[in-house]
């Protein structure tokens, strides 16, 4: 996928992955003053075509924010793809996650119905972040039928996630808008020295 990032404003910029096939794609906007602490790859040591996946990498004050966002197309005849192929890859992706350093959140919309507790891929999804140690922060629909259908993943030891709730004031998508407060600090920005000399002391007669 290509990658461009034209500047929205003087404080933000768009890092975008279209998809190569049809319409849409991952997307984040990104303050200006994290771009060069900010490192984004599309490029992970697994093949996942269940899918789409971005890993974002921010270098703040205390500690390391890896970023992963993914979305899971729905399974379909058209696009050849399945529950148990998903099922086959996502293991592999939380295995790389444990290989990164800092605080994780593995963000997106998984098209799994995670509010439904009898939905077997939902059961399924629930004993695999067990075995991996996540928890899964959304508690509300995500969806406009009413169903949670985007995540937040975050370690069980990590206090790195303070709040997670809907922004349902969005109208432009089936989906509404997830917003996450988190614990970040981040790096002091450098100083800036400025010569100055007092106006008293200059000589107006030369």
């Amino acid at each position: 996928m290509k990658q461009s990032v034209p500047t929205l404003h003087r404080q933000a910029t768009r890092l975008s992955f279209p998809r190569s096939s049809r319409g849409g794609g991952i997307a984040f906007v990104v303050r200006d003053s994290l771009c060069p602490r900010l490192t984004t790859t599309t490029d992970v040591p697994f093949r996942h075509s269940s899918f789409e996946l971005v890993h974002v990498s921010v270098a703040l004050r205390q500690r390391c924010l890896q970023l992963f966002c993914l979305y899971r197309p729905p399974p379909n005849k058209k696009n050849q793809l399945t529950d148990s192929l998903f099922f086959q890859e996502f293991p592999d992706l939380l295995e790389h996650c444990n290989t990164v350093k800092g605080s994780l959140l593995v963000v997106g919309d998984f098209n799994i119905h995670v509010d439904v507790p009898t939905n077997p891929l939902a059961v399924r999804l629930s004993a695999l972040l067990d075995d991996f140690g996540l928890d899964q922060a959304v508690t509300f629909p995500t969806h406009q039928r009413g169903h949670t259908l985007d995540l937040v993943l975050h370690r069980h030891d990590d206090d790195v996630l303070q709040s997670t709730d809907a922004d349902y004031t969005l109208d432009q998508s089936d989906h509404y808008c997830v917003v996450s407060q988190l614990r970040l600090s981040c790096l002091p920005r450098p100083p800036v020295y400025v010569e100055a000399r007092k106006l008293s002391t200059v000589d107006l007669t030369i």
